[in-house]
């Protein structure tokens, strides 16, 4: 089905972007370039995935632009890191309930999900691998997002190529009358334009923002295996204010003496 989806809207972008050609030109905007290259790019990612994979796409974008990017800094790090003590001082203390509303408010999904399985008693070695599986899981799906934006800044410029080939063909189809040949030139002209700034203005930086969201789940899930399974198992998480890159502890962070010597 999306691969019907995809050519459909191919063929449609191209065919209309060539019959608009000879809208009017003014400045920057030239009304067939723009729909060749807003269009084309999009059906054939349509092509090469299936629809699913281009909504969490979406979805991804979304979050490293708006979610992301604020959730990725020292100041994020910090809250999980007051998260975490906080909920070791709660397992440790046997509160239980203090625990779950702990795990209830956190910011970080992979707590929130994972932090379930110390109050159930699971092995420290166990609750890690699972935080790894977690982390693995939204790993993925972040690369199969980055890897569909480098399949379209990769389109974005070779639809401008081929928008210039189309441009030129009613060049040289006109050449006899010369009040044809703006549409052509203009053609030829802008696709390439607006393929170059596509690719390298829009979809470039929007796979490195969803790549480096990747890196911070990563970054997340490593310190959620280490401190929940050293929670799981009785141990301290002190250490992780070091991994988290922490100069100092905060009055937050810090831990308690009970931590220091377990």
């Amino acid at each position: 089905m999306h691969v019907i989806l995809g050519i459909g809207i191919l063929i449609a972008s191209l065919y209309s972007g060539h019959h608009l050609a000879s809208a009017k030109f003014g400045g920057l905007f030239h009304l067939g370039s723009l729909i060749i290259l807003a269009f084309a790019p999009v059906g054939v990612a349509c092509i090469a995935y299936n629809l699913r994979t281009l909504a969490a796409t979406a979805v991804m974008v979304g979050r490293a632009l708006f979610g992301g990017r604020r959730a990725g800094g020292p100041e994020a790090r910090a809250r999980l890191l007051g998260d975490l003590y906080a909920f070791g001082r709660a397992v440790r203390g046997g509160r239980a309930a203090e625990a779950g509303e702990i795990l209830a408010r956190a910011d970080e999904p992979l707590l929130r999900d994972a932090g379930p399985l110390v109050l159930a008693r699971t092995p420290g070695s166990e609750v890690a691998e699972t935080v790894q599986t977690l982390a693995y899981a939204q790993i993925a799906h972040v690369r199969a997002a980055e890897d569909v934006l480098k399949t379209l800044s990769k389109a974005a410029p070779s639809f401008g190529m081929v928008g210039t080939i189309m441009g030129l063909v009613d060049v040289l189809t006109n050449l006899k009358d010369f009040d044809k040949l703006g549409p052509g030139m203009a053609l030829a002209i802008m696709t390439t334009l607006y393929g170059l700034v596509l690719a390298q203005g829009v979809y470039v930086p929007l796979a490195a923002a969803v790549g480096e969201m990747g890196q911070r789940i990563a970054v997340a899930g490593e310190l959620l295996a280490r401190g929940l399974g050293a929670i799981a198992d009785g141990r301290s998480i002190y250490e992780l204010r070091v991994l988290a890159g922490q100069g100092g502890a905060t009055d937050e962070l810090a831990p308690r003496p009970e931590e220091r010597a377990a």
